[in-house]
């Protein structure tokens, strides 16, 4: 159902702001009535002025009967987390991100249904320890970073993201699934590199692939089965390499 939700986001992103400074504050009432307050009168600014700009989606449950899960983690509940939306930052947002639809769904405040946000509106967010940023596609960028978000695994000189998704597998005669499809980058430069294999990362930074295949081969690294921790482990010895 495709209902105008930009106010109502805001509204609930606002209260929850308002809500993390209350509880940094004394237990007064005159202290928490301001910042919601505030909101509110935020929220009344918005609706009158750009309620009609944008329209968003209510988010649709999946069927109850399936037992597959397409959510980060396989999260069966809400978890926290911090959003940057709209050059707003919000704290304690309850959230989930469907790696299948490839969207991060909120519960609103004091409301029981959950909607979608715009995902280009999105700078970054973190939940479950993780911290999700929007990348931007690049024209100039021939291996094709699609524009979406990803998960920043290490950010230094050189940079790590995980392109997380679930695809529908369709099994005849059986239940559908929804396997993990993730795909690991490395930025070199001012590209951006897939690295599924220890062949192609060491490709990636071949001007120190001697001493980084050394470092592999003295600390047992093992690409097949930890295959993020150990491109994070590499890139990471390979910013200590590099001026």
């Amino acid at each position: 159902m495709n209902i105008n939700i930009k106010p109502l986001i805001y509204f609930s992103l606002l209260l929850f702001a308002a809500n993390s400074y209350a509880q940094q504050r004394v237990a007064d009432s005159g202290v928490y009535q301001l910042p919601v307050n505030n909101a509110i009168a935020h929220f009344k600014q918005v609706l009158g002025v750009q309620s009609g700009l944008y329209n968003g989606q209510e988010y649709i449950p999946y069927s109850r009967q399936r037992r597959y899960n397409v959510f980060f983690h396989d999260a069966q509940t809400w978890d926290k987390g911090t959003v940057t939306y709209d050059g707003m930052t919000f704290t304690d947002v309850p959230m989930m991100y469907d790696l299948y639809k490839n969207v991060l769904v909120v519960q609103l405040y004091n409301i029981t249904n959950s909607y979608v946000l715009i995902t280009k509106k999105i700078t970054d967010f973190t939940l479950q320890g993780h911290h999700f940023v929007y990348k931007y596609s690049d024209p100039s960028n021939t291996n094709g970073l699609e524009a979406g978000l990803y998960d920043q695994l290490f950010s230094g000189k050189t940079e790590v993201l995980v392109k997380r998704k679930r695809t529908l597998f369709i099994n005849p005669g059986a239940q559908n699934t929804f396997p993990e499809d993730d795909q690991v980058f490395v930025k070199s430069g001012n590209l951006y590199y897939p690295v599924g294999t220890q062949h192609a990362l060491l490709s990636v930074l071949k001007n120190k692939r001697k001493e980084l295949r050394k470092y592999i081969n003295d600390n047992n690294i093992v690409f097949k089965d930890t295959q993020e921790q150990a491109t994070v482990r590499v890139v990471v010895y390979y910013d200590k390499l590099t001026p």
